[in-house]
């Protein structure tokens, strides 16, 4: 439980030094240990902190899945990849996105909000493996 505890053990048997003295005395909930010459004389005295388990299961933490995008978010990221124009602020580019998706006809609208359907079948779907595996509730 104790590693230094251990190491000087260890070390003083690698030496066999006769002269040093190890010993350890318990106060409450702590460990200290005295290395004392046969003449009287301190060497070291340590409080010892216990080691930790190293070996105990880490909990992994599930994130909920991400959520689902609307068609506009589809066509946003359609845009970007697709632009070619002089260099602009995102918030400009955005506003320009806006108008040109404000004025498209419901038939030009219609593959991203296939889209959009599809992605929230995905989060529904991911959102449901995840309750029925217990990783949270809501």
């Amino acid at each position: 439980m104790f590693c230094l505890l251990d190491q000087l053990q260890k070390r003083k048997r690698k030496q066999e030094d006769t002269d040093v003295d190890i010993t350890s005395t318990e106060e409450g909930n702590d460990l200290y240990i005295t290395l004392m010459r046969s003449n009287g004389n301190i060497l070291v005295s340590k409080k010892l902190k216990p080691v930790k388990d190293i070996h105990k299961k880490k909990t992994v933490q599930v994130k909920s899945p991400k959520q689902s995008r609307s068609a506009f978010t589809f066509f946003c990221t359609e845009m970007r990849k697709c632009y070619t124009g002089p260099r602009m602020t995102v918030p400009a580019f955005t506003r320009q996105v806006a108008q040109t998706w404000a004025q498209m006809s419901k038939e030009e609208r219609e593959p991203f909000a296939q889209c959009a359907v599809l992605d929230k079948q995905r989060y529904e779907k991911q959102k449901k493996q995840g309750r029925e595996k217990g990783y949270w509730t809501e």
